[in-house]
């Protein structure tokens, strides 16, 4: 479900979708003057309004690929608004470039720590309950030498 093919291989809906469109609708709204007719408080609204989208993944609203898909594009948008806020400031280069770099450390965290409680719930759902050593799903993706070890909440 967090995947979609193209030829043998199988990428990331995420990365592969929403990185690009960041850089892609950067490029085109800055080349463009786009984001030159916003003030930054607007850019900021816009910015943080479509990464809001990614609550409809939180909610369980994105059940399907194609929604994923579209919510990951506007999540790409979004973030191109919040860079151009940013680059906005009339701060020096170097601090706006830090901001940015601090904005995007932010986001990949909060990713992140939703990605593993989301396999925190399903591990622990499941008839191997984290035992990842056992797990046909885990234990494909993992060498030996990686796999950690959770303790179950389950005596």
């Amino acid at each position: 479900m967090h995947t979609f093919k193209i030829g043998h291989r199988k990428l990331c809906i995420g990365c592969f979708i929403t990185y690009p469109t960041a850089l892609v609708f950067y490029l085109i709204g800055s080349l463009s003057g786009l984001f030159n007719i916003f003030t930054t408080p607007q850019l900021w609204y816009f910015g943080f309004g479509l990464c809001g989208i990614y609550l409809f993944s939180i909610l369980g609203l994105t059940k399907t690929k194609k929604i994923k898909m579209i919510t990951k594009f506007l999540i790409g948008c979004g973030i191109a608004f919040c860079v151009a806020a940013i680059w906005s400031l009339s701060h020096p280069i170097r601090l706006r470039l830090i901001v940015i770099g601090i904005y995007f450390l932010i986001g990949h965290a909060f990713i992140n720590t939703m990605r593993l409680l989301d396999i925190y719930r399903t591990c622990h759902k499941c008839e191997y309950d984290c035992d990842w050593q056992r797990c046909p799903g885990m234990s494909s993706i993992l060498s030996p030498d990686t796999i950690p070890k959770i303790e179950s909440d389950t005596p």
